[in-house]
């Protein structure tokens, strides 16, 4: 498997700043910053595999206070989700594609995991 991370944190607590695409192989990109949000505002997620958009791809949304509170969303024709982040702490995006190997390699599969975390306050 592999592993494509990314932590979104805000030096000086100024709440400035944004994300980009960095080349991963699947992304999750913060469309505004999560520190300048606020509590319960909707938070826009792109996802994108190999730099192009996915419509319909799971995408999974996990507060570290509410671990039971997991949403599961899918991207639309923009490839974007909408994110209710109504729980304060810690947050973990997650997204995983799985890719078939030939029937003569030596593993079943291949995975990628992509991950952005953030704090929400």
């Amino acid at each position: 498997y592999y592993w494509a991370a990314k932590l979104l944190f805000d030096i000086g607590d100024t709440g400035q700043g944004e994300d980009s695409f960095t080349g991963m192989p699947l992304e999750l990109i913060a469309e505004r910053n999560p520190y300048s949000l606020g509590p319960r505002k909707a938070f826009p997620v792109r996802f994108l595999q190999d730099g192009a958009p996915v419509p319909g791809f799971l995408v999974k949304a996990l507060p570290k206070s509410h671990s039971k509170s997991v949403q599961r969303l899918r991207t639309d024709e923009a490839e974007r989700v909408f994110i209710a982040l109504a729980a304060l702490g810690p947050w973990l995006l997650n997204a995983v594609q799985f890719f078939p190997q030939k029937p003569d390699d030596w593993m079943d599969w291949v995975s990628i995991w992509a991950s952005t975390t953030f704090e929400n306050r």
